[in-house]
């Protein structure tokens, strides 16, 4: 969002809260790549899940996955894409460390749960 606000001046840019709302009202959802330079005032909370397997240090990867637990947030992870200052890494080459099916299944679930909520609130909003 902020390179955007950068790239484009004309247009007003989101403020999260905006992006989260737009997100979940599309049926989505929330989840937190985590900046490098994250400090314990980054709202985590605000979101419903968090990218703790990726192309970052493993230590990272545990603070993550604690942060997840402490917040009650979906589990996933990315494989550095958005990353402007390191080589690329092609896609599957993230290491989940053995919790590939978990993970999956975690996400499928909360995907199904939010489907199904958002098909009860159309239905009985009609």
């Amino acid at each position: 969002m902020e390179r955007n606000a950068r790239e484009n001046p004309v247009q007003p840019p989101f403020t999260a809260e905006q992006a989260l709302g737009l997100i979940r009202m599309a049926g989505g959802l929330a989840v937190l790549v985590p900046p490098n330079e994250m400090d314990d005032t980054f709202p985590v909370a605000a979101f419903d899940g968090i990218a703790a397997y990726g192309s970052h240090a493993r230590a990272d990867t545990a603070r993550y996955l604690s942060l997840a637990r402490r917040y009650g947030l979906l589990v996933t992870g990315g494989s550095g894409f958005l990353s402007e200052n390191r080589p690329p890494h092609r896609p599957g080459a993230v290491d989940f460390y053995g919790q590939e099916q978990r993970i999956s299944a975690d996400f499928l679930a909360a995907a199904t749960h939010l489907n199904k909520e958002k098909r009860s609130f159309h239905h009985d909003s009609i």
